[in-house]
């Protein structure tokens, strides 16, 4: 149960590492987007006109939403991966739980309880990579319609 308990944080805490890693690579893409977009819809006396306002809007409003997005990924949260080892031995030997067992279980419901605090956070980041990536669809989208909207 033990083992359990800690391969299942172990878990949680890889998968925080590759959306960190993923929006990385998002919030790049996003740039060279942008940049290479942006120069074609800014360039000389566009944007003009209402479409070509509303395109560039949508592209401008879409890149920051990936840069919130992704900056809430990158943010500093509350989570723990691990218990410490002194506090909980301490804690156990205060409790009079020092017998196999009963120092695995109350680990392991330790672990668990780690694992579940953390799981709130850790579907909101998610959810903040999905916007991420949905937002970089349409700032590409917005941009691209502005871009060709200029020529």
């Amino acid at each position: 149960m033990l083992e359990l308990a800690k391969d299942a944080l172990a878990e949680q805490e890889r998968q925080l590492s590759e959306m960190r890693t993923r929006s990385t690579a998002v919030v790049g893409i996003g740039g060279v987007i942008g940049g290479l977009l942006g120069q074609e819809v800014f360039t000389g006396s566009h944007p003009a006109g209402l479409f070509e306002w509303l395109a560039a809007g949508v592209g401008l409003v879409s890149a920051a939403a990936l840069l919130a997005s992704v900056m809430r990924i990158f943010a500093l949260r509350r989570l723990g991966f691990s218990l410490d080892a002194e506090a909980s031995y301490a804690w156990l030997y205060e409790h009079e739980v020092t017998t196999q067992p009963a120092v695995d279980l109350e680990l392991a419901e330790r672990f668990s309880k780690t694992r579940a605090e953390n799981e709130q956070i850790i579907r909101g980041l998610e959810r903040s990579f999905v916007t991420a990536l949905a937002a970089l669809v349409v700032m590409t989208a917005g941009l691209a319609v502005a871009a060709a909207l200029t020529s």
